[in-house]
């Protein structure tokens, strides 16, 4: 997840700055990504290239793959939950990342689903009307320290990329 220095991951269905899409893509090409409905909406309801995209959402009809306007293949769960499951049993090869909104990381944490969170803190205070739900106290309570990955100032914003647990 990237946030900005207050916690912040989005505005309007929208991510607020773009200094770790690299990043991002870097680590989950050829993976499975899980995100909520207005994540992908977000994305313009368009798949990630390169990656197995799942919607965690009750819109869509449940345990299924679907298509794009375009043709491109996504899977539809109406919970998070069903959709690791999917993850584990068919794409156990793979990493899985979940890759937001806000609702969905809340969830994951409350289930316990999570082992591992990247963290890329994002050197600004952008307008952000949603927040990732654990600050970087509560994620050192819950998965001991972090280690540090990287740092980045040849972005528009500086870049921490930091791990906490796994």
């Amino acid at each position: 997840v990237a946030t900005d220095l207050n916690n912040g991951i989005g505005k309007d269905n929208g991510i607020p700055f773009w200094s770790d899409m690299k990043f991002f893509k870097a680590m989950t090409l050829g993976h499975l990504v899980i995100m909520g409905r207005k994540t992908w909406e977000g994305l313009k309801e368009r798949p990630l290239p390169g990656r197995i995209n799942v919607v965690v959402s009750t819109t869509y009809d449940d345990g299924r793959w679907a298509l794009t306007k375009e043709g491109e293949r996504f899977y539809v769960f109406h919970s998070l939950t069903k959709a690791v499951d999917f993850a584990k049993q068919h794409f156990s090869n793979r990493k899985t990342f979940i890759i937001g909104g806000a609702d969905l990381y809340k969830s994951a944490f409350e289930q316990n689903l999570v082992d591992t969170v990247l963290l890329s803190k994002i050197g600004c205070e952008a307008d952000c009307d949603t927040f990732f739900p654990l600050n970087e106290a509560k994620l050192r309570e819950r998965f001991g320290p972090h280690k540090t990955l990287s740092i980045d100032n040849d972005t528009p914003e500086p870049v921490l990329r930091i791990q906490y647990g796994e």
